[in-house]
């Protein structure tokens, strides 16, 4: 989601933009616009989920090792 939605942002935009005649450095810089608004709302969005989502306590560390047999 971090990823592929700024960067499905970016190539629809600049797609879009092209086909509708503008040239390729100005949609290819619009695209690039979009694509960071995008990842900068998906950000905030996941800084506000991050402080409200349940965060595992480690209890106690299992010693894996010592009883582990070859």
């Amino acid at each position: 989601m971090m990823y592929g939605i700024p960067l499905l942002t970016m190539v629809i935009i600049t797609v879009l933009l092209f086909s509708f005649g503008l040239n390729e450095i100005i949609s290819f810089i619009l695209g690039l616009t979009g694509m960071f608004v995008s990842y900068y709302f998906i950000h905030l969005y996941d800084k506000k989920v991050a402080k409200i989502k349940y965060v595992p306590e480690i209890i106690e560390k299992v010693g894996i090792y010592r009883n582990f047999q070859v």
